[in-house]
């Protein structure tokens, strides 16, 4: 006689510190999870994350399970669609409570951090962006390339925790690589001209690709004065970026920006080093691709 597998419903309560949500939002990600957020105090929002388990599992398996449910269907969304990260002001998860079972009366709730504050600044918490981000996980579940993207995702949101400049570069410069490998054909092409490509394409909107520009002036302006050049060729891609600002080409500039930040990336990796006179310089590098990654991939969802 086969043993019944039974499901079990649980709550796990979660906190989010310094961030103060205007008004609930609820979401289910699926037949067996939903996600509900409100306003907790005058600095905190408050949620809880219902899902049903099937097997007894320990806590710490449900604790895990629900920290990548709040991953992929909330943390990384959010980051995408507001440009910061709600595990920037704190978020904790308290222990989770079997709802069909006896010991959901017992006992107190007790806290568990999974991810510390990188730093305590009070912020509004906009409810529309969190419904935003939870439309995206919607898109995200049904888009063909959705291996690739969640992977591509995943790595800008890591790359973003990161304290090193070095590091976040490298983080989001993989996260890139993933965008220009599976939206083109590159094993049949260079990566420059992958990353041509994708450039030409996107981010579609024309004001969405000068206001990168022009948020990072500066990246652009330290790129030039860089003097990058191809180490076999001896091409200069900072005089050609320079060539290329002095028009009116914003997909020209563009890409001579991303090529001069593939080089910069180039050197950290091969040299193996990352000296701390240059952390400000890579610190302007790595905001800029944040920032051009992230808008590559709302353009993907049509966002």
């Amino acid at each position: 006689m086969r043993e019944t597998t039974l499901p079990i419903n649980w709550d796990v309560p979660f906190e989010i510190s310094y961030w103060h949500i205007r008004k609930e939002v609820e979401y289910t990600t699926s037949p067996e999870h939903r996600i509900t957020i409100r306003p907790k105090g005058e600095y905190h929002s408050e949620g809880h994350l219902l899902l049903r388990l099937y097997g007894g599992m320990p806590e710490e398996k449900v604790m895990g399970t629900a920290r990548e449910i709040l991953r992929t269907s909330l943390l990384e969304n959010f980051l995408l669609i507001d440009g910061r990260s709600l595990e920037s002001g704190g978020m904790s998860l308290s222990k989770p409570i079997p709802l069909d079972r006896d010991e959901a009366q017992k006992g107190a709730r007790t806290v568990s951090k999974g991810i510390s504050a990188s730093f305590a600044v009070y912020a509004q918490l906009d409810s529309s962006k969190v419904v935003d981000a939870f439309e995206l996980h919607r898109l995200r579940c049904n888009h063909k390339k959705r291996k690739d993207l969640d992977r591509c995702i995943e790595l800008l949101h890591s790359g973003y925790e990161l304290s090193d400049p070095a590091d976040k570069l490298e983080s989001f410069w993989k996260s890139f690589n993933i965008l220009y490998g599976c939206l083109e054909d590159w094993k049949r092409q260079s990566a420059r001209s992958s990353i041509n490509n994708l450039l030409n394409s996107y981010p579609r909107q024309r004001e969405v690709v000068n206001g990168i520009l022009e948020r990072h002036a500066g990246a652009m302006s330290e790129l030039v004065n860089a003097e990058l050049a191809e180490w076999n060729s001896g091409k200069s891609y900072s005089m050609e970026l320079q060539d290329s600002l002095r028009t009116a080409n914003y997909r020209s500039q563009l890409r001579w920006a991303i090529l001069c930040v593939y080089l910069v990336r180039n050197e950290i990796v091969h040299k193996c080093e990352s000296p701390e006179e240059k952390h400000a310089f890579y610190a302007l590098c790595s905001s800029f691709l944040f920032d051009l990654v992230r808008s590559i991939l709302l353009s993907i969802f049509g966002l």
